[in-house]
């Protein structure tokens, strides 16, 4: 096996990416749950055509390799079959290439598992070692161009469920870790039709969301009692992360109640309508209602943060600060997370594995 390493990529030119709620239009993903009262929670009351990879050859097959494995090597076309013939760096290069991944580390489960996934050792007789056996895609098939390797798969819906479990359950660390590993599996998966790879980059999508969302409701937990300020910016920010309308209410009535408890009325009022047009009824919705009510009547905020939810922004997951429209940004190509220009280059936080604004001709997963 070749060695798990590359060298880091050059920068590149900024990429723009257009904000995108995956739950804004045809729901995919959804919590089997739905609304509920989340008792673990402490709520304190684009295509791009790039072309035909096919002719690209990422490694040579030597003389003296398996047929099987040359077979596979040949018909390689994802990253997750160079892996399955154990052409790691070939897929390394191709995995940088595609969406800048820079830091593989992570990624070394995935890479042996998928190895080790198609492959057999036989017992032989006494006195005999044991013969290889290979497990292909689809055992039956015996035209040479179509013969490829067995990738493992998994079930995005189950993977985004347990997720979402964690969520409601708020289990956020172990939630974020499932959403995170959902994306290494997918950016090594193989799918054989349009469909379900369509269904893989919306997962992409729904993972950044909720890693995004996540992270900023730990960083304000984790902040000191004293920065009531940036305490208030990070609720805020946390309803804007593209959660499911069921996990959004968590989200909403965080900053609801921690901006009424500072006296910040005006926005205690905007979290609780939004609140309201997805919680109509029960203790909850009570509560918002109550609250609205009040901070109806006073209508002002004891403390300017930088917060306007009228606005059109996205979040920047290194610093967990707006990014208004217009603004100098660059983009994270696995997932499409945008940040502040002065990112480019870092490794992203959502994915821990690519190089922010690297350059990129785009995920493949389709065989």
């Amino acid at each position: 096996m070749e060695a798990l390493t590359i060298d880091d990529s050059e920068e590149a030119a900024d990429k723009e990416d257009e904000t995108h709620d995956p739950f804004a239009e045809e729901v995919v993903f959804d919590d089997d749950e739905g609304l509920g009262e989340d008792e673990g929670w402490d709520l304190g009351d684009e295509e791009l055509d790039v072309g035909n990879e096919e002719d690209e050859s990422f490694v040579n097959v030597e003389e003296g390799t398996n047929p099987e494995i040359s077979q596979w090597l040949l018909n390689s076309k994802c990253a997750g079959q160079y892996v399955a013939a154990g052409a790691f760096e070939a897929a390394a290069q191709m995995l940088n290439k595609q969406v800048g991944v820079v830091n593989f580390e992570p990624l070394r489960e995935h890479f042996m598992e998928i190895y080790q996934a198609s492959k057999l050792s036989l017992p032989a007789v006494d006195g005999f070692e044991s013969l290889p056996a290979y497990i292909r895609a689809d055992p039956q098939e015996e035209m040479a161009d179509k013969i490829s390797p067995f990738i493992p798969k998994i079930s995005l819906e189950s993977e985004l469920q347990s997720g979402f479990k964690l969520f409601r359950s708020n289990k956020l660390e172990e939630a974020l870790q499932v959403f995170r590993n959902l994306i290494y599996h997918i950016s090594l998966s193989v799918v054989d039709n349009k469909d379900d790879e369509e269904k893989s980059k919306e997962a992409l999508k729904v993972c950044r969301e909720y890693i995004l969302g996540l992270s900023i409701e730990l960083a304000r937990r984790d902040l000191p009692a004293d920065d009531v300020k940036r305490n208030l910016e990070l609720a805020a920010y946390f309803t804007k992360t593209g959660l499911q309308p069921s996990h959004r209410v968590n989200a909403l009535q965080v900053a609801m109640t921690q901006s009424f408890k500072n006296k910040n009325f005006a926005s205690a009022s905007y979290f609780a309508d939004e609140f309201l047009k997805i919680m109509t009824s029960g203790p909850r919705a009570d509560q918002a209602q109550k609250i609205k009510a009040k901070s109806d009547q006073i209508a002002t905020d004891a403390i300017e943060i930088d917060f306007d939810p009228y606005a059109d922004f996205n979040i920047c997951p290194l610093t967990y600060t707006p990014i208004y429209q217009g603004s100098p940004s660059v983009t994270e190509s696995l997932t499409g997370a945008k940040y502040h220009a002065s990112a480019k280059g870092k490794v992203c936080p959502i994915t821990k594995i690519t190089a922010i604004g690297a350059p990129s001709s785009g995920l493949r997963i389709l065989a």
